[in-house]
């Protein structure tokens, strides 16, 4: 295998993948691939889905003036790729779930298909206005051939992106299931930040199957910490057959972020390599992982390859029969700067910053959440299209949010923020129930990305109001307000158990820069 290495973007070239097979030779044993009908040597399994939609792609221009890509109904990313699974490291992952669920649909026990979609822009479906300059390939293009509508000003084309279309192909693969894709993307956001965000609703929902795709975003960051696998542990404490799909890697010819690699391992989760199923064949036309929000023919294209892969696997479990995954351990206890609230108090300026309407006739009404927050001189608004914050200016005093925190130890207060290569945006100071003598700096500027950063607020070696960085905890501190509403995790603790909880504030001040933005803000 060819992983990354952790702060080194470039690949370890020793080794390709177990299970490529030859584009035309015959099937090998052991091999996962589809056999063409010219080879009749007879499939371990009877795969009778439907292959991915071949013509899909035809309205696609072809970038460069290069001639249309080229596939056939085996060889979804091209007639030079591998329809192999490109599923890395198979032995150490654990299929029970994933395969428990294709078997559900197989036998026609399940009524509901509910998938989730994880990940950053690219999953949200960010797309080039002008298609890289080929009109068919625009996002306009691919709303009046499908009806689809654009999700928002950022150019999130969620309509047109890979989850809408692989849901697609599953309501075509299953007719008689209700089948829903919900797509969660966040732009700009790692692992660490969408689960500081998104814990209390994962934590509280019930997906059949989720797939993440944060490969990009953490290897921009070189997140090297545990909230990957804090994610990955709140997914499968629920009970989700988590797969993970790895994209946009930082070397050319790696197969997986190395962390995300250590994660999967340690917890048994599946991982696609887009590189072990295309390497160079799609990159070199101008649709692959090179564009980091390509048009709209890549969408298809990974949509296309997830199909393909799906199908595999629900032959394999069909023929296969899997030990039940063991429950999932509490244990694997994780530095307290990832630790992350399920529950508890939580300021989102992205729902915050939008109009909310109740009533017959709807009219608007403020949220009241906002009776919470005391913003002297931050603006509740957006600091990119669709990009809500708190966004301070040299000119600002204190943000403060009134937050419940435990009667007797240390709160989890964890801050999503803005780091920014923009040389204005500075850095701000974050302290607990006004003393300011006891506080955590916030570093806003990044030499290398823009991005959401998520931070459990903590101090070395410790304080009064602070955990230590480096200690040891739990990844999940269950909020007293949501412990009925989780008590069912795995995870969780019982809520006879929820500390009691007292009145707080956790407040913010501009030190540094002219610019600061915070995204949202959570406490248990």
């Amino acid at each position: 295998l060819a992983y990354s290495t952790d702060g080194n973007p470039r690949a370890n070239r020793g080794g390709f993948w177990t299970g490529w097979c030859p584009r035309d030779g015959p099937r090998r044993t052991g091999d996962d691939c589809l056999a063409p009908p010219n080879i009749t040597e007879k499939l371990d399994f009877e795969l009778d889905l439907p292959t991915y939609d071949v013509g899909a792609m035809d309205a696609a221009a072809s970038p460069g003036g290069r001639e249309p890509f080229r596939r056939d109904p085996w060889r979804p990313l091209g007639l030079a790729s591998s329809n192999c699974s490109s599923v890395v490291d198979r032995a150490a992952a654990d299929f029970s779930l994933w395969h428990a669920v294709l078997r559900r649909l197989a036998r026609g026990d399940a009524k509901t298909l509910q998938v989730l979609a994880l990940g950053g822009s690219l999953t949200a479906g960010r797309m080039p206005a002008k298609g890289n300059s080929h009109a068919a390939n625009a996002p306009s293009a691919c709303e009046r051939a499908t009806g689809f509508v654009p999700y928002s000003v950022n150019r999130d084309n969620r309509g047109c992106a890979f989850p809408a279309r692989h849901e697609a192909w599953l309501r075509r693969a299953y007719p008689a299931v209700e089948t829903t894709v919900t797509n969660w993307a966040i732009g700009a956001a790692t692992s660490s930040a969408a689960v500081g965000r998104l814990g209390t609703q994962l934590s509280t929902s019930n997906f059949d199957v989720a797939f993440l795709n944060f490969a990009d975003n953490d290897a921009a960051q070189r997140v090297t910490g545990h909230g990957f696998e804090v994610l990955l542990r709140l997914l499968l404490g629920r009970g989700v057959a988590a797969v993970v799909i790895e994209m946009g890697q930082p070397g050319e010819g790696v197969a997986a972020y190395a962390t995300h690699a250590a994660a999967c391992r340690q917890l048994g989760v599946p991982m696609l390599s887009w590189t072990a199923a295309a390497g160079k064949n799609v990159v070199q036309v101008g649709y692959g992982s090179a564009h980091r929000h390509p048009p709209w023919p890549a969408h298809q294209l990974i949509a296309d390859w997830l199909a393909h892969e799906w199908r595999l696997e629900a032959g394999r479990a069909l023929a296969l029969s899997d030990e039940p995954a063991p429950p999932l351990s509490r244990g694997g206890r994780v530095a307290a700067s990832e630790v992350i609230c399920v529950g508890g108090t939580m300021f989102d300026a992205n729902a915050l910053g939008r109009p909310r309407f109740a009533g017959r006739p709807r009219r608007q009404v403020p949220h009241a959440e906002l009776k919470l927050v005391r913003a002297d001189g931050w603006r509740l608004a957006q600091d990119r299209p669709d990009k809500f914050g708190w966004l301070a200016d040299e000119k600002s005093g204190v943000l403060t949010f009134g937050i419940q925190v435990p009667e007797e130890g240390r709160a989890v207060v964890g801050v999503g923020y803005l780091q920014s290569y923009d040389s204005g945006v500075g850095d701000a100071i974050a302290y607990l129930d006004g003393n300011k003598e006891d506080a955590v700096r916030l570093g806003g500027h990044a030499p290398r990305h823009s991005q959401t950063f998520y931070q459990r607020l903590c101090v070395a070696g410790g304080s009064p109001a602070f955990e230590a960085c480096d200690a040891e905890e739990e990844p999940f501190r269950v909020g007293a307000q949501k412990a009925v509403a989780v008590e069912r995790v795995a995870f969780a603790a019982a809520p006879s158990r929820v500390a009691p909880t007292r009145k707080g504030t956790v407040s913010f001040e501009l030190v540094s820069g002219a610019r600061f933005a915070v995204r949202y803000v959570t406490a248990c």
